[in-house]
């Protein structure tokens, strides 16, 4: 992954907070939940 919040958000949890640099800085995100396609009720 080229996109410095896609790396960030690998292998993490719903739950993780994650820090990633972005072109304003180190910004720091909650992961809320995490879906897959097709594996929904």
């Amino acid at each position: 992954w080229v996109s410095p919040l896609a790396r960030a958000l690998l292998r993490s949890r719903a739950g993780d907070t994650v820090r990633f640099h972005s072109p304003a800085g180190w910004r720091e995100v909650e992961v809320l939940a995490v879906e897959y396609p097709g594996t929904g009720p």
